[in-house]
């Protein structure tokens, strides 16, 4: 937690696919039973997503969202931001490019 945004960070393999859905569904439902309602997830070493992880991130943005909460995402390679907007997924969830971008997003936010 960063203040009241809870901010999950992953920090794992370069590539977002399959492997990453339990992991971040589990997180992401343990922070809304806390009825947290600011959510960042980090990507910051991440340089590959595939279509289970763009599917993985509607879910969890669905969920989220289902909650009356807000996601912001931050994922600093150019080629995955280029995916995000390919698939219009830039207009569903914020996308920053640094942790800090994405906090001062919500500081403003009360």
């Amino acid at each position: 937690m960063i203040e009241d945004v809870a901010v999950i960070s992953w920090n794992g393999p370069r590539f977002i696919g399959i492997e990453v859905k339990t992991r971040l569904e589990d997180e992401i439902t343990s922070i809304l039973e806390k009825n947290i309602k600011k959510i960042v997830i980090n990507f910051p070493s991440v340089i590959v997503i595939d279509s289970s992880g763009l599917g993985n991130l509607i879910k969890v943005w669905n969920l989220i969202t289902s909650h009356d909460s807000k996601l912001t995402v931050v994922i600093a390679s150019g080629r995955i931001d280029q995916i995000l907007k390919i698939t219009n997924l830039n207009v569903l969830m914020d996308i920053f490019k640094s942790l800090d971008e994405a906090l001062e997003f919500y500081a403003g936010d009360t």
